[in-house]
Parts: C-alpha cells; sequence; structure tokens
C-alpha cells in the first residue's frame, strides 16, 4: 500500500513507477483506475512515459478487468445486463408484485422510487448480503414500520431475483463471478498491477483484491492517508484508515505479505497553498500570518456575477501571467445550477472549455421521439402527443408543415379516430387548405397506424420492441440521425455531434436487453412503456473532449483532473462546498443503524457521505500549484439568499491577512477588473451605461467614467463592434413600442362612425394600447377546442336566459313553480344550449361532459336562488338579455354618429302610485364588485351605462331607477362563521353587490324581508350602497361624461402603453396581449397610471361636484 497526503502526488508516483518498469522491459503490467477516469490516465501514462506509447502496459476499470478474465476463462455465454438492463428488469418485476407490497405499494410508479430500490439492491449485493440474511434480521426486529420496509425488500428482491433466473446476471453477479474466475486468469499470473484512484471499496472489491493479490506478483494500491498517527487533520482520512485496516485483514487471513509505503511531496509552489494543504481541516489550525497573494475569496452578488468574475480572471491569467487555457480547471459546487451559466459567459467571453459531465438521454430528441410515438398509441391520439412527436424533428413532416396541422387540429379537437379519416370542416383561418392537411395528416398517420396495429397484435415484449425497431425505420429515422451528424460536423458543433453518434447505438442497445432478459414474457403495452422508459432513464453519455487546450469544468464527483496550475471555485456556499449529504434511499441513517446491529454492514449513510465529501474537498481544493480563486454569492439567480460555506470562516481563520473582494465598488479599480476581452467588456459596458448613469461627483467615479467613455470610443469606432454596440445602446434606451398616432390617424382606423359597447370603453380606459390593439389591429388568437372561461360564462348566461324566456312564454307564475319543474326546465334548456357552444365542445370528452354536469348544477342553484329574490319582493322580470342602443352627442368633434350599445342579462321594474323603478341585474361568473373608486375612474362602467340605458327606452310617465347589481352565478361552499346555519351562509354569498335607491319603499319591493339596515338579498347594510334619487342623477350624469371622455380619447389616438395599478390590481394581469407591447416596469420606469385603491362614497361625490380635488392620489 502507498500512502500519502495528495491523490495527485500519489497517482504521479504510480506513473513514475510504471513507467520504470517499463524501461525495465517488465511486461504483464497493469494500471486499474475507476471507469470514468480511464482516459484520463492513459493520457496521463503516455506523458509520463515520455510519449513512447503503451505497448506492455494495459489501463483498466474493475468492468475491462472482468471482460478480460472471463474472455479468457469462459463466462461470457451468459446473458450479462448493465445497470440499464437491470433497471429495466427490475421495473417489471414491480409491476408485477404492486398489489403484493405494503407500504411501497404507492410508491412504484413515482418518478425515483425506481432508483432507489435499484442502488439498494446493488448496495446488498456489493455488500455480499444475501436474501437468507435479510429474512433473518427481518425476523429479529421489532420495528413496526421497519419490519414492513423489509418485507417490501425481500419481496422484490427474491422476485428480482427469480426473473434473473440462472441464466442472466446482473452487474453484481457478474463481478461476483470474476472474483471467482480471477486465479484462473494467465494473462495476470506473473503481472504487475497498481490500483489507483480509490479510497473506498466494498465487500466484493475486497474479495477481488484478495484473488488478485494471490494471483499477481505484486499489487500496488495507491490510498490517500497520512501514516502520521499525529497528523491534525485524521479526519480528512478516516474513510482510507477504514479501508487501510480492511485491507490489512485480508493480508493476514490469505498469507499475502502486506507493506505500507509512504510517499511524499509537494504539488503546490506557493507557500499559502502548501500551507492551506496542511491545514484546510486540521486541529489546531496554524495561522498563516504573511500577505496572501494566490488565494483570493470573492464575494458575488448572484451566480451569473460569480461566473463572469471568474471569466474575467481567466482572461488576466492567460493574458498577464502567461498560463494556458489547459492549466486552469473550475470546480463547481452544483453542476447543475452553473452550468448554463458557465456555457453562456464562457462563451461570451470566447474561452474554450469543455463540461466534464455526463449528459442524460432523457431530453434527447431522439429518445422523446420513441416514447411519445408509443404515448400517440397509448393515449389515443392526443394532441400534445400528436405534436410532441412532430416536434421531435423525427416524424414523417417537418416543423414548417407542422403548424397549419397543429391549428386545425386544435380548433376543432382533432382525436382518436379523427385522425385516420379526412378532414372535412371548415376551418375559420381561411390560410388552412383542407387539401394540404389531408396530406399532411395521412403522411403523418400512416406510420403511426401501422404502430398502433403492430402494436395492438404484440403480446410480449419482444412484439412490442420490434414494432417500434420497425415503426423507426417506416419513418426513416436512422437517415434522419446520419444527416443531422453530417449537419452537425459541418457546423462544427462537435459535442451534439458526439451525442448523436452515440445515441441510436444506445437505442438499440436497450431494445437488445429488453429482447435478451425479458423478450418472451407476456405484458400490457402500458407495462412495457414503463420499462422503456426506465432503460433510458439510468442512460448518461461522456463526451471525449474535441480538443486539447481547454478549461476544464468540473464537480468533486467527477473531477479527475491531472496536474494543474489554477483551481476556480463557483459555489462556495452552505450546502454545496461542501454538500450537505443525503438521506440514504430507503433506509435511514437510524434504520442502517439498526441493520448495522444484526449484522447487515451497509455503507451509503450520511455519515458515510459526509466523510466522502470532507476528502474530495480537501483533495480538489489543494491540488493547484499556482492559484486558488473561491467565489460565493449571495443570492441565487432568483434572488434567494445563500449563506457561504462554513469552509469561509475556516479560510479566514488560517489566513487573517486574506482580503475579500466585492462588486460593490464602482471606481477605477473595478473597471480595471471589469476590463477583458472586447465581447466581455461589451456586456460590463451596457451594465455601466445602465447603472451608472449619474458620478455623484464621486471623484472615484468621475475618473471610472473617463475610462469607460474611452472603451465606449473605441466600440464605437471598431468596424467588428460598432453595429452590436449601437442596438444594445438602442435597447438600453428602450421605452416600448411606437405610442403615438394621430387623431386623423384614429379616425382613418375606427372609422368616422362609432358602435361601441361600454366593454370596449373600459378597455381603453384599463390601457390605451391594449385597446388599440384589440379593435384597431384586431390580431386573432388560434382557435382552441376547448372550455374556457368565455364558453363558461356563455353557457350560464343562455342557461338562465333560456328560463326566464321558457317561464314568459309559457306564461308561467315563477312564484308558484315547483322546484323540481325549474330544475326540469334548467336541464331540457342545458339540452338545447351544450351542442350549440363551440360544435359541442361540451360534449366531447368525459372531463368536459362532467364540467357541464357541474355548470348544470351551478345553474340551477343560481336560478333557484335568482327565483327567491323575486319571490321576496314585488319586482317582477320586464325582460331577458334586453338590447338597448342609444345615441352619444359629441358636438365639438369631427365624428359621425355614435352609439353605445349593450345587452342587460335582466330587467325588472315595479309600478306603484304611478310610478315606475327600474333594477337592473347583470350575471357574473367571476368576483367583480362594483366600487366607487372604479367608478370615478372610469374602469366600471357597465352597471350604470345600464341602468342608464334601460331608463332612455322603456316607456314609461315616471321612471326612477331602483337599483343596479351584480349577481355571482356559482355553486357556493361557503366558510361558515361561528353559529351560522349553511342555508343563510349560502344566501349571504348570492347577495346582489351594486347601488340601490335609499327609499324604503323601494327595498322592501324588493325584499320584504328586510329593514333598512339588514336584507339577505340587498347591501342594505352599509349606506355606502344606498343612493338618494339625486345621487342616482348625479352618478349617471358623471358616467355619460366619463364615456364621452374616453370616446373622445380614442379619437385622440390615444395608444400610449399605460395600463392602470390599483393597489394589486394590474390591467397587465390577465392582458392577452403582453407579448405585444412588451410593457416591463424594471425597464420602463413610472409606465404604470397608478389609482388610488379605494374611494368612499363621500369622497366620490366630492370629487365629481368639483370639490376636494386632492382626495384622489393618482
Amino acid at each position: 500500500m502507498m500512502v500519502g497526503r495528495q491523490s495527485q502526488v500519489l497517482s504521479e508516483t504510480v506513473y513514475r513507477q510504471i513507467s520504470e518498469a517499463l524501461a525495465s522491459k517488465k511486461e504483464k503490467l497493469y494500471l486499474m483506475v475507476p471507469e470514468q477516469f480511464t482516459l484520463g490516465a492513459e493520457e496521463a501514462l503516455i506523458q509520463a512515459n515520455q510519449f513512447s506509447g503503451l505497448l506492455n502496459v494495459e489501463v483498466l476499470s474493475p468492468k475491462r478487468l472482468g471482460n478480460r478474465v472471463l474472455q479468457e476463462t469462459g463466462g461470457l455465454i451468459k446473458t450479462y445486463m448493465d445497470n440499464h438492463g437491470k433497471d429495466m428488469l427490475l421495473q417489471k418485476a414491480l409491476s408485477d408484485i404492486q398489489e403484493d407490497l405494503t407500504i411501497y405499494r404507492s410508491s412504484v410508479k413515482k418518478p425515483g422510487f425506481l432508483r432507489s430500490i435499484s442502488d439498494l439492491i446493488s448496495e446488498l449485493k456489493q455488500n455480499e448480503i444475501t436474501l437468507t440474511q435479510l429474512e433473518l434480521t427481518q425476523k429479529n426486529l421489532n420495528h413496526g414500520i421497519m419490519l414492513q420496509k423489509m418485507d417490501d425488500v425481500i419481496k422484490i428482491y427474491r422476485y428480482f431475483q427469480e426473473l434473473l433466473g440462472s441464466d442472466r446476471k446482473d452487474q453484481e453477479d457478474f463481478r461476483n463471478l470474476v472474483c471467482q474466475k480471477i486465479p484462473l486468469a494467465k494473462f495476470l499470473k506473473n503481472g504487475e498491477i497498481w490500483l489507483d484512484g480509490f479510497q473506498n471499496f466494498s465487500a466484493q472489491d475486497y474479495q477481488m483484491i484478495r484473488n488478485l493479490a494471490t494471483t499477481v506478483n505484486e499489487i500496488h494500491i495507491a490510498l490517500p492517508y497520512d501514516p502520521n498517527p499525529d497528523a491534525r487533520d485524521q479526519e480528512v482520512f478516516q474513510l482510507t484508515q477504514n479501508t487501510i485496516n480492511a485491507l490489512k485483514q485480508i493480508g493476514a487471513s490469505s498469507a499475502v505479505s502486506f507493506k505500507l509505503e509512504s510517499v511524499s511531496g509537494d504539488l503546490a509552489k506557493q507557500p499559502e497553498l502548501k500551507h492551506l494543504e496542511a491545514n484546510l481541516f486540521a486541529y489546531p489550525k496554524k495561522i498563516f500570518n504573511q500577505e496572501v497573494q494566490k488565494i483570493t475569496l470573492n464575494q458575488c452578488q448572484n451566480t451569473w456575477e460569480e461566473v463572469e468574475t471568474g471569466a474575467r480572471k481567466i482572461i488576466e491569467l492567460i493574458r498577464d501571467d502567461g498560463f494556458s487555457f489547459r492549466d486552469i480547471v473550475v470546480l463547481t459546487g452544483d453542476m447543475e445550477e452553473y452550468g448554463s451559466i458557465i456555457k453562456r459567459v464562457f462563451t461570451q467571453y470566447k474561452i474554450p472549455f469543455f463540461m466534464d459531465d455526463l449528459r442524460a438521454i432523457g431530453d434527447n430528441h431522439l429518445i422523446e421521439a420513441v416514447v411519445t410515438a408509443l404515448e400517440v398509441i397509448q393515449n389515443n391520439y392526443r394532441i400534445d402527443d400528436v405534436f410532441g412527436f412532430v416536434k421531435t424533428g423525427f416524424a414523417t413532416i417537418t416543423l414548417e408543415e407542422c403548424e397549419d396541422l397543429e391549428n386545425y387540429a386544435i380548433e376543432f379537437g382533432i382525436r382518436g379516430k379523427q385522425w385516420e379519416r379526412e378532414f372535412t370542416r371548415i376551418s375559420q383561418n381561411e390560410a388552412l387548405d383542407l387539401e394540404n392537411l389531408n396530406v399532411l395528416r395521412k403522411r403523418l398517420m400512416i406510420p403511426l397506424v401501422q404502430l398502433k396495429e403492430a402494436m395492438a397484435l404484440g403480446k410480449t415484449a419482444k412484439d412490442y420492441t420490434k414494432a417500434l425497431y420497425d415503426f423507426l425505420v417506416a419513418t426513416a429515422i436512422p437517415e434522419k440521425i446520419d444527416s443531422l451528424v453530417e449537419k452537425l460536423t459541418e457546423a462544427g458543433n462537435y459535442e451534439a455531434m458526439e451525442i448523436y453518434h452515440q445515441i441510436w447505438n444506445i437505442l438499440i442497445e436497450v431494445f437488445d436487453q429488453i429482447v435478451e432478459t425479458m423478450g418472451d414474457d407476456a405484458m400490457t403495452k402500458d407495462a412495457y412503456l414503463r420499462i422503456l422508459k426506465s432503460g433510458f432513464q439510468g442512460y448518461q453519455l461522456g463526451i471525449i473532449p474535441p480538443q486539447r487546450d481547454y478549461v476544464s469544468i468540473t464537480d468533486l464527483r467527477r473531477s479527475r483532473s491531472s496536474a494543474f496550475e489554477v483551481l476556480i471555485v463557483f459555489g462556495l456556499n452552505e450546502g454545496k462546498i461542501p454538500g450537505s449529504g443525503t438521506e440514504p434511499n430507503l433506509f435511514s441513517d437510524l434504520e442502517r443503524q439498526i441493520l448495522g446491529a444484526h449484522q447487515i454492514k451497509l455503507q451509503n449513510n450520511r455519515s458515510f457521505q459526509m466523510d466522502q465529501e470532507r476528502f474530495l474537498v480537501y483533495d480538489l481544493l489543494t491540488r493547484p500549484k499556482s492559484q486558488l480563486a473561491l467565489h460565493w454569492a449571495l443570492a441565487d439567480m432568483e434572488g434567494k439568499t445563500q449563506q457561504p460555506s462554513i469552509l469561509l470562516s475556516q479560510l479566514v481563520e488560517i489566513f487573517p491577512k486574506i482580503q475579500i473582494n466585492s462588486a460593490i465598488n464602482d471606481g477605477v479599480e473595478r473597471f480595471w477588473e471589469l476590463l477583458s476581452t472586447p465581447e466581455g467588456t461589451l456586456w460590463q459596458l451596457i451594465s455601466y451605461l445602465r447603472n451608472n448613469q449619474d458620478a455623484d461627483n464621486n471623484p472615484e467615479k468621475i475618473k471610472a467614467a473617463a475610462l469607460w467613455n474611452v472603451v465606449k470610443v473605441w466600440y464605437k469606432n471598431n468596424p467588428d463592434y460598432q453595429k452590436r454596440y449601437q442596438n444594445l445602446l438602442t435597447a438600453l434606451n428602450y421605452t416600448g413600442v411606437s405610442q403615438e398616432m394621430t387623431g386623423s390617424e384614429a379616425t382613418t382606423l375606427y372609422g368616422k362612425n362609432l358602435r361601441t359597447s361600454i366593454t370596449r370603453l373600459e378597455t381603453h380606459r384599463q390601457c390605451p394600447f391594449s385597446h388599440y390593439v384589440k379593435y384597431g389591429l384586431k390580431p386573432q388568437g388560434r382557435p382552441i377546442y376547448n372550455i374556457e372561461a368565455p364558453e363558461i360564462g356563455t353557457l350560464l348566461h343562455e342557461l338562465i336566459d333560456g328560463f326566464f324566456r321558457t317561464v314568459q312564454a309559457k306564461n308561467l307564475d315563477l312564484r308558484s313553480l315547483p322546484k323540481t319543474q325549474r330544475d326540469k326546465m334548467v336541464e331540457d334548456v342545458m339540452a338545447k344550449c351544450l351542442p350549440q357552444i363551440k360544435t359541442n365542445v361540451f360534449n366531447s370528452t368525459g372531463q368536459n361532459q362532467y364540467l357541464g354536469k357541474k355548470l348544470e348544477r351551478v345553474g340551477k342553484k343560481s336560478i333557484d336562488i335568482l327565483v327567491q329574490q323575486l319571490c321576496a319582493g314585488e319586482f317582477e322580470p320586464k325582460a331577458t338579455e334586453f338590447s338597448f342602443e342609444r345615441e352619444v352627442s359629441l358636438p365639438d368633434t369631427q365624428l359621425g354618429e355614435v352609439k353605445i350599445y349593450g345587452k342587460i342579462d335582466r330587467l325588472d321594474l315595479y309600478e306603484k302610485d304611478g310610478n315606475t323603478w327600474v333594477k337592473v341585474v347583470d350575471y357574473k361568473t367571476g368576483s367583480k364588485k362594483l366600487g366607487y373608486d372604479d367608478i370615478y375612474y372610469g374602469l366600471s362602467l357597465q352597471l350604470l351605462v345600464y341602468l342608464d340605458g334601460a331608463m332612455m327606452v322603456i316607456d314609461a310617465d315616471e321612471l326612477l331607477p331602483g337599483g343596479t347589481f351584480y349577481f355571482y352565478v356559482d355553486d357556493p361552499m361557503p366558510r361558515l362563521d361561528f353559529g351560522e346555519k349553511i342555508e343563510a351562509a349560502i344566501n349571504k354569498s348570492f347577495k346582489l353587490n351594486g347601488l340601490l335607491l335609499d327609499d324604503a319603499v323601494v327595498i322592501a319591493a324588493m325584499d320584504h324581508n328586510s329593514d333598512t339596515k339588514t336584507s339577505e338579498i340587498l347591501p342594505v347594510y352599509r349606506s355606502e350602497f344606498k343612493l338618494s334619487q339625486n345621487e342616482f342623477e348625479e352618478i349617471i350624469d358623471y358616467v355619460r361624461k366619463t364615456v364621452v371622455r374616453q370616446i373622445k380619447k380614442i379619437y385622440e389616438g390615444d395608444i400610449k402603453i399605460r395600463p392602470y395599478k390599483k393597489g394589486n390590481t394590474r390591467a397587465c394581469q390577465f392582458c392577452e396581449y403582453k407579448g405585444i407591447c412588451q410593457f416591463d416596469d424594471e425597464i420602463i420606469k413610472g409606465g404604470y397610471d397608478v389609482l388610488k385603491a379605494t374611494m368612499k362614497k363621500e369622497q366620490f361625490f366630492k370629487l365629481i361636484q368639483g370639490g376636494d380635488t386632492d382626495a384622489v392620489d393618482q
């Protein structure tokens, strides 16, 4: 055993020893490293051997060793599954015995469970824990939940082994066989083997080492460890200590002579880096009292700034210090979080890099094409699945052709057998040609229908796999892959090319493993799809670096860079570096301790993870020879606060004179820090111009401004950057799309004569630009065959209107109408209404039919309440869906005829002593409430315009306003106040909302049971909602003037992007034109029309009477 503190020093010692052995003409030399390190080890060996080749030395991984052993000794004739094949067989096992499980029954189909149980079975096998041991342990347990867990695990483990049978082996079985055959392998006899890159081993690994030690002449195991018993950081090497103890036991039990050889040496060239290596995790720590130059600490505002700071550091190292890109390694605390940011920033700064991580294949377009094609069949040609398949790029129609077909399918809700029949319905979109659509439909459907028919005839996994393979051939996917690889190569996108170069082979490998491991097993199509997905789930692609000179991007787990000069760390934050560890899968830490007490030793607990993480952090942070730059962010890209890693306080303790750099400074020093490549500096310049328009008379800022002006001139005069610089300046000064239109242009656009709804005027008040788009430009959204809010509102309105029309047509007495008859009338009206809405959309699916039934129930409940409210008073329904139209006088304009129109949901009248009072009721499916602020600002005019319109067209001698109200159509489940009855709570939720004439006669005519302060129907409890007749006249007059004012603004060409904002309410919240106006309050400061959120009745009337004009803050 060769031991030394730093793994890189050990590796260099191993390479030197192998080179010396080669120089001595030794043969049968082997170097075994973990699977992911084989390429790097081969390169390092070639360099150490002065590029003279590796004819007599072979680099192995445990898997490569196993293949060599079994090739020579026999055993490869069995069916060996890799971990992906194992996952697929395990998925089948879970599906088969799901109903026999207890605690894990509901977990079988949950994401991550397959991975958890697969890892656990691997861990059990690697530690040579048998089913018999588990069963014996289970008998001795008395923990309820744990007993159930053990029972389920044993069932899954046993059934999985039964499916494996005697002819199939998983990776752990493969390694067991390799261990048995090693003594028979002639190529190992009298050989010499080095093991490098390992820190701990499983029971299987120890058995392999035992057999290797008795087969070869010499075995050298390099282990990172400090043999000094007085070392101040022994805990760093705790895992290695355990390994050494186990290896000593092997030596003692197998009569093999083991010796411990200490390897010394320093990687670091700089004193502070050497001091860091000796003290990072030491206790007590020794203090470095000198100035610190080669370790830098950088506090950044967010992860983007972290990466930008690191990128500028790299440019500085290359430009000023003479380093090559290959001398620099970047370590991230979270590859998923930092990977995409690094790609964008490093590309921007023109830094060549290689991301040393594994790419999951699940998001690859080819894999998506295979999965979605099966989902198309499984889900009966659901639109999302059909076009999900098309948009992978591997269908028989192109993405351009897909657009028209998708528009048509969405408009008419094409699904199921409809895809297999000719399209005949005519689209609202005249550009959609039926003949062409049917050509596309056939071309898309032919292979999918063939797949559907082949899958329907299939019974076994082999049948389904053949059907799927035939489908891929029929859609020419192999040829498409070849063409894509060729295009990517020509474009220089070698990473994507390499991925697609591997992906077809992986797909075929998955198919082969399914056929080999379960080909004759009968299963459902659903089970087959789950098995196939599980096969893809575990695959990850590794990419070979396309060039030599690049910055290597890595994380703690995959880092195996040979010697390097500079380490740049991103993510020195709590929970990232070092990681916090994760709760072990299925069995918790405590449960693993209990199992350990019964001789079931499972390594992967939180303590093991923490020991491993500590060593990895030590190993990486102490590996650079020349410089170490550490970065952390105060917040992530979503603005969530992050804490620095505990390592920061340790570093500050060790190096009390170290400085923490921050990006807050805007002075000259910061300017020179930001200066890097032309590309990178351009973005820093734009950022500076955006955030530092004013130098604030600060001398440092004034100097920095002068320097930035020099940079501006450089970009302005540089032909390579002139255009981009100008475009970015334009974007920097962006204030939204053009918002100017003359009055004459408005008249041309809208027409000299105007017939407008009140909704249109309210829209203009909410945001002039929204009105301009909706009523001027009139863009058409894609018709969608689905139930949206407008369809629900339309149905409920027609339902209530149809009910009242039926009552009037049959001359029925509403007050004596039994509920059963009312309900029957609602059902009849519903039966007539449903087929007429959007081509019978309510009957298109089971879900929509259920919604239709639910809305019928809502209609019944609402009509019950409406009838109750009418029966409680003397107002009689005069009309439903009552249409009116009146002229609006605009004498001081060039406009022609201007009319406002509307349709009142229900108009009620009450006559007494020669007077006629009018009540307007508007049905709402939302929760809109009338407020004086909305009336004042012109945001809610409808109820008062409708009341005014009704009073203008109704023929009566003395017509007076009675009230105007919203009625909420609903089937509520109200929250009960203490002691409140359900019926009273429901009635309260249906209370009318609006304005009421403050007249006892009128109030009694609306609700006999009310007094001046209480009513289950009317808002009488607050004087705010009660108006005198004069106040009604005043408010209606104000609304008339507001209507005129809004119409004038429209024809003056007001199309400003100025949405209103009132409290938490914004016009943009539900606006469908946000993508057109591109309004962003962060960019266009002060863009909102800010209105006062609440207004009292007294305030309102003061304002409209010309009184307290300061009562409203705008």
